[in-house]
């Protein structure tokens, strides 16, 4: 979708595109993302709990994306937009489990550029966190209409919150709202931090919605992966698996479109 918008130079997707650039810059720029008299921390271990957890399960879900990058090469060489969303879908995913990953094996490690790259890793892993479910709510619309000219209306309003999570980390760089990396290279979490829940809880709302019109079974599987990723946050709370949670919508949003496929040459 990215690509596709700079190819077709759109306004939207350019500004976006910019934005993200300005957030990495200025990440670089400060250095830490906040201020480090403002939340005084007591630190005694070096590496955070999970991390062996969260990599095997990040490693996984690219393991998997390479895979489904490998087996859709085919069809995306079509040129349709719902190809492209997806294909944007997967690389937003893939950047997200590359970030945390590399956010956890370098967290507590003493050298200089670690807390640069820590933060830097949190605002793509957040920035993707954000811009996976816009790129899948546009998907599923496209899928209901085959409308690429009510995608190119309805998109600058499904971005909003997307925009939303962008200025948020842009703030977070100077005030540590979201989260912060000490002085040691540790992570975070800040006291406003469950605000980055707020844009994602909105586009699953509307995904759950259109689902429920698109195909039945597929809703239902979609509530059942939200609610797995839920119980599995609250019993290891330490291990991050949202990028794999991510992949079993893809590969199952994949069936899905194979399926319709298969069964639209059929008739």
């Amino acid at each position: 979708m990215i690509a596709d918008g700079i190819r077709n130079k759109n306004r939207l997707s350019r500004a976006v595109l910019c934005l993200l650039l300005a957030i990495l810059l200025a990440a670089a720029w400060s250095g830490r993302g906040f201020c480090a008299e403002s939340a005084p921390v007591i630190e005694q271990k070096t590496m955070p709990d999970g991390t062996a957890g969260s990599v095997i399960m990040d490693a996984a879900a690219l393991f998997f994306m390479s895979g489904i990058l490998i087996y859709t090469s085919l069809y995306r060489k079509r040129g349709r937009l719902d190809d492209k969303l997806y294909f944007g879908m997967v690389l937003t995913n893939m950047a997200l489990a590359a970030s945390d990953a590399t956010a956890y094996l370098l967290e507590g490690r003493a050298f200089s550029e670690a807390g640069i790259i820590i933060v830097v890793c949190n605002v793509i892993f957040y920035a993707a966190f954000a811009a996976f479910p816009y790129l899948f709510l546009l998907y599923l619309d496209f899928h209901a209409r085959r409308d690429r000219e009510h995608i190119r209306r309805i998109r600058a309003l499904y971005s909003i919150p997307c925009l939303f999570m962008f200025a948020l980390l842009l703030l977070n760089l100077k005030t540590g709202w979201l989260y912060f990396v000490s002085e040691k290279n540790i992570y975070h979490s800040g006291p406003y931090n469950n605000i980055v829940f707020v844009p994602v809880v909105l586009y699953v709302a509307v995904i759950l919605a259109k689902l429920l019109r698109l195909n039945r079974r597929l809703a239902l599987l979609g509530v059942i992966l939200i609610l797995s990723r839920l119980a599995f946050g609250i019993w290891f709370r330490s291990i991050s698996s949202t990028a794999m949670t991510y992949t079993l919508f893809l590969v199952a949003t994949h069936i899905y479109a194979l399926n319709r496929s298969i069964n639209e040459e059929m008739t």
